[in-house]
Parts: structure tokens; sequence; C-alpha cells
């Protein structure tokens, strides 16, 4: 069974590269996801700006900033010590 966790990323239908995920705004200011051919970007280019699935994207960058940001502090203690 595939968990959210473990969901692979979607793929450039074109060279098969992972699609790059960022958070965009539109025209009218809205948050949007977008997702981009990190090869090259004129491959796929698209924005999902379906608001549950943008505040979940939201959510888990806050997330994941929030524990690079207490590793990166636990790193640097470690150093000052060592």
């Amino acid at each position: 069974m595939t968990t959210e966790a473990t969901r692979p990323l979607p793929t450039c239908f074109i060279c098969g590269a992972s699609l790059r995920v960022s958070i965009t705004h539109s025209k009218k200011g809205k948050v949007a996801v977008a997702l981009t051919c990190p090869t090259d970007g004129r491959h796929l280019r698209a924005f999902c700006n379906h608001r549950p699935f943008v505040e979940e994207v939201v959510a888990r960058v806050e997330t994941d900033e929030a524990a690079l940001q207490k590793h990166s502090k636990t790193q640097a203690g470690e150093e000052d010590e060592g």
C-alpha cells in the first residue's frame, strides 16, 4: 500500500525526470503549486490551484522547513562542542 509519505513524485512525460514542485502565486495573487520539468521547462509546466491540495503542500513545506531548521541548530550545537 502506498502512503502519502512514500508516494513517488510525478515524472515528465517526455524525459522521465521527477518533476520539480514549487509554490507560486497566480495572476490573481492566489497561492498555487507549480510542477515543472527540471531538465527543460518546456517539456512540462503545470499549475494547480485546488485549495485543499495547495494547503496540504504548503503545510508539508512549513513542517519540513521547521524540521530542517531544528536539525541545523542541533548540528551547529554539536560542532561548537567538538
